[in-house]
């Protein structure tokens, strides 16, 4: 009965944040500002901690602690999403009111897509406890694949899938309106923002295969692992306005990653046979996390310094 409750104050939180981003925020056009996406972060970092709270209140403190570790991870990977997204923008060349309406359908999408596998998983890691295993050893080789992954930056236009939805689908190229399609010579074509929609659905797609095994690692209960994954993604919008221009910054924000990816790997497998306390799983995403974003800012900060004075020299 417990969870049937924080299911359904679940289900009327996030019908309310989307009714209201779509209905009020979404109207008109206008352009995010730095600010205002920082304060739109805090306010989904809000909502998913006061969910947390709710956790506590109901299920008591080792449940909270598995859904800030959740949510933390989660809302991590994602920084690659991001990346990937500026990249995506750049190639179809859209700008910022058309990338709020792209981002919103993605995330939409996302949210669905991520729900069918978090409960399929579920299910079959409860018909088949072997599958913990097999997720684990899924999980290391991400991380390790992270680790070891050049850089990212390649040619969209490069994709198999775009160039099969261009042979596929009649693309309008020089369509500057906000709709996913139009009409041109009585015929129903697809916009360039439509194509956008795809790939950023397809990129999810992968990267849900990696962040979702890893969540299994953290918790089994299919409430903590589904609302903490959706509370990130519900916040990747306002995440990736504020902090598009920084991504490339965080150098070392892969590294981290990929450590927390086998450690959690390694627990899941190791679990059976060594028992790991929830608060130190927490401590060990908050200081692999913090502690790789704040070494990049720094080095960042380090490098401008050093160019100001040879600039002045």
């Amino acid at each position: 009965m417990t969870q049937a409750w924080l299911w359904a104050g679940f289900a009327v939180l996030v019908i309310g944040i989307l009714a209201f981003d779509l209905g009020v925020a979404g109207r008109g056009k206008h352009e995010i500002s730095t600010r205002r996406a920082l304060t739109m972060v805090g306010a989904y970092a809000a909502f998913a901690l006061g969910f947390g709270g709710a956790v506590f209140v109901t299920m008591g403190a080792d449940p909270a602690m598995e859904y800030v570790t959740a949510w933390l991870l989660e809302q991590s990977l994602s920084l690659d999403n991001i990346f990937v997204w500026v990249l995506i923008f750049q190639h179809f060349k859209i700008e910022d009111d058309a990338q709020q309406r792209v981002l919103f359908w993605g995330i939409m999408g996302a949210m669905a897509l991520r729900g069918i596998f978090i409960f399929a998983g579920a299910a079959l890691i409860n018909a088949f406890e072997w599958l913990l295993y097999l997720f684990g050893a899924l999980v290391i080789v991400s991380g390790i694949r992270l680790l070891l992954k050049k850089d990212s930056s390649k040619n969209i236009g490069d994709s198999k899938l775009l160039r099969l939805l261009r042979r596929r689908l009649k693309v309008v190229e020089d369509s500057q309106d906000e709709s996913f399609f139009v009409r041109r010579e009585g015929k129903l074509r697809v916009t360039q923002l439509f194509l956008a929609l795809i790939v950023i659905e397809a990129t999810d797609l992968v990267f849900a295969l990696d962040s979702i095994p890893a969540i299994f690692g953290v918790t089994r209960d299919t409430l903590i692992v589904y609302t903490s994954n959706i509370f990130a993604v519900l916040g990747l919008r306002a995440l990736y306005f504020a902090i598009a221009g920084l991504v490339e910054h965080l150098r070392y924000m892969r590294y981290g990653l990929a450590l927390l990816l086998v450690l959690i790997g390694a627990k899941m497998i190791g679990g059976h046979f060594v028992t790991i306390p929830v608060w130190l799983t927490l401590l060990a995403t908050v200081g692999i996390i913090g502690g790789t974003i704040s070494i990049s800012l720094m080095t960042r900060h380090r490098q401008e310094e050093i160019s100001t004075s040879s600039g002045l020299s």
